[in-house]
Formats: C-alpha cells, structure tokens, sequence
C-alpha cells in the first residue's frame, strides 16, 4: 500500500507500514501504543479503504465537486 498518507513521524513511532491491519490483534497493537481503541484503529483502516475504493472505481471526478464546498475539506 501507498503509504503517502502516512507521515514519516507516525510511521515511525508506532512502526507501521500502512492503515491495513491483518487482524485485530496487530490493531490491538497499535491502539496499545497511541492509548486509543483497537475498534477505533481498525475502524480507521476499513474506512480508508473504503474511500479509496469509491475513489478509485469513480466515473467521473467531477461527481465530488461539490465537496469541496464543505468546511471540512481543502481544495488542491
């Protein structure tokens, strides 16, 4: 996996290569390191590759145009 979305410091600090986890024990792990929920970790990973998943199989780009007028997200 592309692991751009990563920064070097996260990588680092708790060793992960990417958001996929094999199994809920490697989630276990991690949520270990950052005091936060297995759940909430492997959650993490499901959502980012669902969203990469529906971005990839798009038609059209222009179908998310209309996200960028929401607060939460930065134009490119």
């Amino acid at each position: 996996m592309d692991n751009r979305q990563l920064s070097r410091h996260a990588r680092d600090r708790f060793a992960l290569e990417s958001l996929r986890f094999d199994s809920i024990a490697s989630a276990r792990n991690v949520a270990a390191q950052m005091n936060v929920s297995a759940g909430d970790v492997y959650a993490l990973g499901l959502i980012d590759e669902a969203l990469r998943i529906v971005l990839t199989r798009s038609a059209s780009p222009a179908q998310f145009g209309g996200w960028a007028r929401l607060p939460c997200v930065i134009p490119t």
